[in-house]
């Protein structure tokens, strides 16, 4: 089955997240410390971003890491932006998240 980042470089799937958030290339360069002229290269030619670089990137995006660095199914990205937006809560938050999740689940047995 092929998948619909399949063949896509790291660059390619920066840029293609970047836009999917309508966030330019300034916005991004700005949320990560680096500046435009890196996300461009970072983007449009083969350079590789360091690991320091590509988790902030990940972090600025709301995707895993795992986003850039496998060729995964677009549910299976939602579900990682859901966990990495989900470890961003609080205690407390995450605890009603919990049970809004298991009230769910319960509602599917019915």
């Amino acid at each position: 089955m092929t998948t619909w980042n399949a063949g896509k470089s790291v660059g390619q799937k920066i840029k293609l997240r970047r836009k999917h958030l309508g966030l330019e290339p300034l916005g991004l360069s700005k949320k990560i410390g680096i500046t435009p002229q890196r996300i461009w290269e970072l983007e449009n030619t083969s350079t590789r971003p360091s690991a320091d670089i590509l988790l902030r990137v990940a972090d600025a995006l709301d995707v895993s890491i795992l986003y850039f660095l496998t060729d995964c199914e677009l549910n299976d990205v939602d579900e990682d932006i859901l966990l990495v937006k989900f470890r961003k809560l609080s205690p407390e938050k995450k605890k009603l998240a919990i049970g809004v999740v298991k009230l769910l689940i319960e509602m599917e047995k019915l």
